[in-house]
């Protein structure tokens, strides 16, 4: 089965076939429909209509594939049986080749994914409308209590295609296919067009061979004369090699060159096609649109009525997502769409068709030939904008914050190629992800794809440590999908300070439309303990660092949420708990370990030492526009002796805070903190090290991660610069920020 191929393939659950021409074919295999009786509402596969009757048997089920329709509609079918679709208990998972008219290659046994591409990721799920099965087609309602109250079935996150549990358990057919091409061990891509290429010379090579024969003097005869003589004087006969190679018959000039064509046409490996040649067709998942949605069918341009009762009636194309009867499907090829353009998202979706499987390295990567032969081929008025015709790789940390994480992926698996979301739990990392695009970075076109990394501050540090261990000559945007707590580094980019449920279509939309990319510097922190000098320790951060008040009190929230991560699943509940603890800190703690810092710690910016005051009770350096859930303690304005706050200046802004209650008015808004300078090179000792003998512990913090820290040397510089997509402003704030430029100008003046 291929769903929504017109190449005369089968199809499921009521879709019709149309052939290559685009004539309604059926296959062989007609229905078995046998009359049955019902026991439970049950509704009619052709026209959705509630199958009842006063006595007997209501309607006719099919023996073989479980289709069921009235008998009066029996005469009227246009869907073929479907046998696939009955379970089969002992049913392996899924295999490729099953989706193929051609013999495909079956899946690889093992893959830098956590999930295996073309097989149906399967998670337990409450409906709150009627759902029918897309195996069995019958109404899901769950078997036992709890099942009918909370989880009644099963959907694959990829393809949205509901099951019943036990029916989910013996799937035989694939979820969608996210590559084309399956490259044997030994053998070259070069493109999709390979496939034609091959069938071109192979035709030129028969039609060398005819003319051969023809022109060629037959030796055939000769041939067995010669053997038969000797073997009459007993010895053995010659091989027809030895024969061909005779130098008393030499080869025609038309079998030189069939032989010459026949070497170079010799493939080193083979290619397996999953799709046949050509654009990209629809791939139609059948039923369960949702009842409010009256969506229109492309086809026809009438309303998809979805009957109160649901039911599989209605299909969708899993790539861009438009609808259609399934009457409809039928003209397909006569209407507005026969292909598939790959819908809103297709400027940052990967087509299939230029992805390949390599069994000799169990990776998938992007043919970069045959994505940029479809890049060409996009629609202009997709193409306003080449700098936003970029993919897109999603890096989702489900960990992060409120654990929103999983909702993002399974949103994006559904509504991209499914291969370009990675889990960097799951999958380990985001290795899998820089795989596909190596063809990318190899051939310095990193800067052609952006990363979009959803989860905290964290996360976009670990995203940017792994794209600079890439070494490539050019290297790929971030942009920050914030779903942390503070989400610092969002808010500075101009992408919000959280998820709060909007539109991730949308969302990424404007990621590729309303955004430039700008240099973020990158610091080191090496950190070597007074004990144990050997022992350094080194950290890579974006934001700020910080050793004081703040760095207690996400300590307290950091430990207060390993001991109950039960309890930190809500964003506005994070954010309330963190102020409770700030606010116990400044009402009975005030400070504690953190008072007299100037006695516990010594400042030195770009080499020369700097004092600080007597009531300050934490140092912090910032790199960005953002720092505690959004405030600026260094402030907007530059302010004399001052350079211009900026995120890729080559300088760390140094601000004091002198105590809770002062963090708290910054994070109000009503105060700014103490600037103490602005440097390139930032050095530290804290209590225990150099000059101070208290070996009291410290908090620090680096990105909202905190530790504790005995005295050590604490020494700050550049590590290097990542590229960042930050949201352009409104025009309206473009213009007062360019007021305020104008008049600080005339007051230097």
């Amino acid at each position: 089965r291929m769903e929504g191929s017109s190449t005369g393939q089968s199809a499921k659950g009521g879709s019709p076939l149309t052939s290559s021409k685009g004539s309604p074919t059926l296959t062989k295999e007609q229905h078995d429909l046998v009359p049955t009786r019902f026991n439970s509402p049950t509704f009619c596969h052709h026209c959705n209509g509630m199958i009842w009757q006063v006595w007997g048997k209501q309607g006719l089920q099919c023996s073989k594939c479980s289709y069921v329709c009235h008998h009066k509609c029996a005469e009227k079918l246009t869907t073929p049986c479907s046998p696939e679709n009955q379970p089969k208990p002992s049913s392996p998972l899924p295999q490729l080749n099953d989706v193929s008219s051609s013999s495909a290659a079956s899946p690889p046994s093992a893959h830098t994914h956590s999930h295996l591409p073309g097989t149906h990721m399967i998670r337990n799920r409450r409906f709150n409308r009627p759902v029918f099965c897309n195996l069995c087609r019958q109404l899901i309602v769950g078997k036992t209590v709890s099942q009918m109250l909370f989880e009644q079935g099963s959907q694959c996150i990829i393809c949205r295609r509901n099951y019943h549990h036990e029916c989910a358990t013996n799937l035989n057919t694939p979820c969608i296919i996210p590559y084309n091409m399956i490259i044997q061990e030994n053998s070259t891509l070069n493109s999709g067009s390979q496939q034609k290429k091959t069938e071109k010379e192979s035709n030129e090579i028969n039609e060398l061979e005819k003319e051969r024969k023809e022109t060629q003097p037959l030796e055939t005869d000769i041939q067995k004369q010669r053997e038969k003589e000797q073997i009459k004087q007993g010895n053995e006969p010659q091989s027809s090699t030895s024969q061909t190679t005779d130098q008393s018959q030499p080869k025609t000039e038309d079998g030189q060159k069939q032989q010459k064509q026949e070497e170079e046409v010799k493939p080193k490996g083979s290619i397996t096609f999953v799709r046949p040649p050509g654009p990209l067709e629809h791939e139609w998942i059948e039923g369960n649109l949702r009842i409010s949605n009256r969506d229109t069918c492309f086809v026809c341009s009438q309303s998809i009525y979805v009957p109160a009762t649901g039911g599989l009636s209605g299909n969708r194309c899993f790539w861009c997502n438009l609808r259609c009867h399934n009457d409809c499907l039928l003209s397909l090829p006569n209407s507005s769409h026969p292909y598939c353009d790959m819908g809103s998202l297709a400027p940052h979706k990967l087509s299939p068709l230029c992805v390949a499987y390599n069994p000799s390295t169990n990776k998938l990567y992007i043919d970069f030939q045959k994505y940029s032969e479809l890049q060409a081929d996009v629609k202009q008025d997709k193409e306003k904008n080449k700098q936003n015709n970029k993919l897109v790789l999603v890096l989702v940390n489900t960990k992060s914050g409120g654990q929103n994480g999983l909702a993002v992926i399974q949103h994006y698996k559904s509504a991209l190629n499914p291969i370009q979301v990675v889990d960097l739990i799951a999958d380990k990392g985001p290795g899998s992800g820089f795989d596909l695009f190596s063809e990318f970075l190899k051939s310095g076109k990193g800067d052609q794809f952006m990363i979009l990394g959803a989860g905290g501050d964290g996360t976009i540090g670990w995203i940017a440590g792994a794209v600079d261990k890439l070494s490539a000559a050019t290297n790929p945007a971030i942009a920050h999908l914030p779903l942390g707590t503070g989400n610092d580094l969002s808010r500075a980019m101009g992408w919000g300070g959280g998820y709060t449920n909007e539109d991730l279509d949308a969302w990424l939309l404007e990621v590729g439309s309303n955004s430039n990319a700008q240099l973020m510097d990158r610091w080191e922190l090496k950190i070597t303990p007074s004990k144990d000098p050997g022992n350094e320790k080194k950290v890579i951060f974006n934001n700020y660092f910080s050793i004081g008040i703040d760095a207690k009190v996400a300590l307290a929230f950091h430990q207060e949420r390993e001991k109950h991560p039960e309890k930190f699943t809500n964003h506005t509940w994070n954010k309330f708990k963190y102020f409770t603890i700030g606010a116990k800190d400044a009402v009975i703690e005030q400070g504690g370990v953190c008072e007299h810092l100037q006695d516990k710690l010594t400042l030195k910016i770009d080499g020369k030492i700097i004092h600080i005051d007597a009531d300050i009770q934490c140092v912090a350096l910032i790199n960005i526009h953002s720092y505690a859930g959004g405030c600026n303690p260094w402030g907007e304005e530059k302010g004399e002796n001052w350079e211009e706050q900026s995120m890729g200046d080559n300088n760390l802004e140094v601000v004091g805070i002198r105590s809770s209650i002062h963090l708290g008015q910054i994070q109000t808004g009503t105060s700014l903190g103490v600037r103490i300078g602005q440097g390139k090179k930032i050095e530290i000792w804290t209590a225990g090290s150099g000059d101070k003998k208290d070996a009291a512990l410290l908090p620090f913090q680096v990105d909202g991660e905190p530790w504790e820290q005995g005295g050590c040397l604490v020494e700050v510089e550049r590590f290097g610069q990542s590229v960042m997509l930050v949201k352009n402003k409104p025009v309206v704030e473009e213009k007062k920020v360019e007021e305020k430029k104008v008049e600080e100008k005339k007051v230097e003046e």
